[in-house]
């Protein structure tokens, strides 16, 4: 992780007015890019990069953590003890075992972080960027339909430990990058932090405060398209930041909404295809739902980042807001309401 620090004027970048001083810092995690936006509290920039640096850190280790393709990684030693003793977590991962666990009840299973048999089948976990193979579960199959079926753990918050179900697969792809930014606004707000933008990707961020003269930070939501078609796609493909749907903004367009103290993510059946096949999984079926049946893209706005990330996906699949979603969330199916949802949030 190399944290590096950019133009520190606003130039209306990162939802920033012209002329406001912030500074800027980066890092690469989870396959993506994270970006802090901190603005310039009158401590000075070493101050501002050291606290980005101890969140983007936290973005980094859980990242380590949670991988698929390390052997050392926690979820690879929840995987080896599929079935068998329950592995202690620490409170950081095991709130988002927790908040996992809650959405896949609260969704009726269409959030389910049991996919990992069916992304690896599809070719979305064939090999990491270094070549290494995912960890499977002990007693896993490639073929294992039983995905959505069970809750993939058990967990004990006495003890504050996990027992893996046998043969179950773990991938939290759909949720870690929203609890890491979750994550990494705490630790800026425990530093003393009253005004930064957080974002993995361009596809998810956290606001907190607003820039000077503003009442939030300034979001521009992409074009969603049109119809389910040819052309659409290649429209989709060519999204900002390739596939991502999420670009700070300073320009007034319609499609542009202002956050406060909350989260947004957005989700699109585009970010990864393989083999024309979307990296959305319905856990129902245990394979990848037909891309021409799903939405061009999803936005849910919300408190939790993590909540955010999650609920886009049943959003995704269901082509509506679900019904286990929190009215303090906001949903979004393509940008044609975004007016409202700007005067609603």
């Amino acid at each position: 992780m190399t944290p590096a620090s950019s133009a520190r004027s606003g130039d209306g970048a990162d939802g920033l007015p012209a002329g406001a001083a912030a500074f800027r810092f980066a890092a690469e995690a989870m396959g993506t890019r994270f970006e802090a936006v901190l603005g310039d509290d009158g401590r000075g920039e070493a101050a501002a990069r050291s606290i980005a640096e101890e969140a983007l850190h936290g973005i980094a280790s859980l990242d380590l953590r949670l991988s698929r393709f390390r052997r050392d990684s926690l979820l690879a030693h929840l995987h080896r003890h599929a079935g068998s003793d329950p592995v202690e977590l620490d409170a950081e991962l095991f709130a988002l075992f927790a908040l996992a666990e809650s959405v896949r009840c609260a969704s009726d299973g269409l959030f389910d972080p049991d996919v990992g048999a069916a992304m690896e089948r599809s070719g979305f976990h064939d090999r990491s960027a270094n070549g290494a193979r995912p960890a499977r579960s002990s007693g896993s199959a490639l073929e294992n339909r039983d995905v959505g079926r069970a809750p993939p753990y058990t967990l004990d918050p006495a003890t504050r430990t996990v027992t893996l179900r046998r043969g179950a697969s773990l991938d939290f792809g759909g949720i870690a990058k929203g609890h890491a930014l979750d994550l990494a606004a705490a630790t800026l707000r425990e530093h003393g932090v009253r005004c930064a933008l957080l974002h993995g990707g361009r596809s998810a961020v956290v606001t907190i405060g607003a820039p000077p003269g503003r009442t939030g930070w300034r979001i521009e939501l992409a074009p969603a398209g049109g119809s389910h078609s040819k052309e659409r796609r290649g429209a989709s493909a060519r999204m900002r930041s390739r596939g991502a749907a999420l670009a700070p903004s300073d320009r007034p367009v319609a499609s542009a909404i202002d956050l406060r103290d909350r989260a947004l993510a957005v989700s699109t059946p585009f970010g990864r295809v393989v083999g024309g096949r979307s990296h959305i999984v319905d856990p129902r079926r245990g394979r990848p739902a037909p891309i021409a049946l799903l939405p061009a893209q999803v936005a849910i706005a919300g408190p939790l980042c993590a909540l955010c990330d999650a609920w886009t996906k049943p959003a995704l699949l269901l082509g509506s807001r679900p019904s286990g979603l929190d009215a303090a969330y906001e949903c979004v199916l393509g940008w044609e309401t975004a007016p409202a949802v700007r005067e609603a949030l």
